[in-house]
């Protein structure tokens, strides 16, 4: 749920997922249950008088069954074996639901993983993909991991958010980010122990030290860095791991798509000099000047929309080439760039129809693309709701009505099929999705001067 979720949305999301059975029965399909799972269910606005009406909607189906029609109020529809799992958020919204709602529920908290239980996740997932690699990789497996574990406790006692560093929010995504980019490590290539260390410390730069907003915190968190990975890599020497550069890409070194070290800056900038020639020959001419600030930023955009369901975030005042740096990085990677041409009489149901486009191609035409999208075209705040469930779940439930989606997942049955995905439409959806994932990523370009 969101803060503009009401109770005709929440009933329309509902009844995409039931058929009718008979007379006013509705539900999934014979002989099967459906456990509905709502998240953020505090959040919905809270109206005049305290009330939440989406919330009220729930209540009502949980306490008589029943809903009414929203085309004709004199039919009462009878929604049969629909459970309810909900989650909600401790740290905005309401912080409290309608206790004749809430009374429905079991109601428990769930604490994060402690250390041994990340220990556990991360050490299997990790240890899983270092399998075919020479028993020296995958010893040092559980010394990544546990200085992975060391840098997230550290970075989150010491980088505390505020309404400035509203970013500094650190979770378990950190290590999931981490390890996803390390798992691009490849057998053939990394024979050696120092060499799997250097592209952890890599990815542990990227998605720690790259959001952070002064030069004096960087090297704050270096210095926490090099301390833990001294107790932790054991004989390794540490300014070998730190020597520079440290930059992985997968189009420098290699032609297959390897993840893998640039050899030397001049190499990087002049590979990434022949791309800009190449660039500006088939599109509209971007005069850029590469220096080495904006060599970086575009390894790091770059790293980010190869991973499925990588998105980006470029902060930065006017003018300072976030979305020239991300047209470049884009088309490094062979991604078609879109963006909203948004005037004065752009609507919801325009996003959601660009929106539509953009799904249909990354998800049924395995189109890979780039939406790049600026704070100055966000001229609806509801158009967030919008892009957090791409950002989330890759979902939007409101986005397709009933029909097109039957016709999507009739589109995918070949490729479904290929990919030895289940006849069925729930895993052709989630096939669906998985795909749009991987083909379709946000880059946001705003800029911390204004609202």
């Amino acid at each position: 749920m969101s803060y503009y979720t009401s109770s005709y949305t929440l009933q329309q999301e509902m009844e995409g997922y039931i058929d009718k059975r008979s007379g006013t029965f509705y539900g999934p399909p014979m002989g099967k249950k459906m456990a509905f799972f709502i998240d953020d269910m505090n959040l919905p606005y809270v109206e005049t008088y305290g009330t939440q009406n989406s919330i009220a909607l729930l209540t009502q189906h949980m306490q008589y069954g029943s809903i009414f029609d929203r085309g004709d109020l004199g039919i009462r529809k009878d929604l049969m074996d629909i459970q309810y799992l909900a989650a909600m958020n401790p740290t905005a919204g309401s912080f409290e639901i309608c206790e004749r709602c809430q009374r429905h529920f079991a109601t428990f908290a769930i604490a994060m993983p402690s250390k041994s239980d990340l220990s556990t996740i991360f050490s299997s997932l990790f240890g899983g993909h270092l399998t075919t690699f020479q028993p020296a990789m995958q010893d040092l497996s559980g010394k990544i991991v546990e200085s992975a574990i060391q840098i997230q406790d550290a970075v989150s006692s010491k980088f505390l958010p505020s309404a400035i560093k509203f970013m500094y929010n650190w979770n378990m995504r950190e290590l999931t980010n981490i390890f996803q980019g390390c798992c691009h490590a490849k057998g053939d290539y990394y024979i050696k122990p120092a060499m799997l260390a250097r592209l952890f410390i890599h990815e542990a730069q990227r998605v720690y030290a790259d959001r952070l907003v002064s030069e004096e915190e960087v090297g704050v968190f270096d210095s926490m860095f090099t301390e833990i990975l001294k107790k932790t890599m054991g004989p390794i020497s540490v300014e070998e791991l730190f020597e520079a550069p440290l930059i992985y890409t997968n189009f420098v070194t290699t032609t297959d798509g390897s993840y893998l070290p640039v050899p030397s800056m001049e190499k990087l900038k002049m590979v990434l000099d022949g791309k800009l020639n190449e660039y500006n020959e088939n599109n509209p001419m971007m005069d850029l000047v590469l220096f080495e600030q904006a060599i970086l930023h575009i390894t790091r955009i770059n790293r980010i929309i190869q991973n499925p369901g990588g998105n980006a975030m470029l902060i930065g005042v006017g003018g300072s080439g976030k979305q020239s740096l991300c047209r470049l990085a884009a088309f490094i990677s062979d991604y078609e760039v879109k963006q909203l041409t948004v005037t004065s009489s752009f609507k919801v149901e325009d996003l959601k129809e660009e929106l539509r486009t953009m799904y249909i191609a990354a998800g049924v035409k395995g189109t890979q693309m780039v939406f790049l999208m600026t704070d100055s075209q966000i001229v609806n705040e509801q158009f967030l709701v919008y892009i957090n469930g791409i950002l989330t779940s890759g979902w939007i439930a409101d986005l397709f009505p009933k029909e097109d989606i039957d016709n999507i997942l009739g589109s995918i049955g070949n490729d479904a099929k290929a990919a030895g995905i289940p006849d069925i439409p729930e895993a052709r959806l989630a096939y669906f999705i998985s795909r749009v994932k991987r083909n379709l990523h946000v880059v946001l370009a705003f800029s911390p001067v204004g609202d």
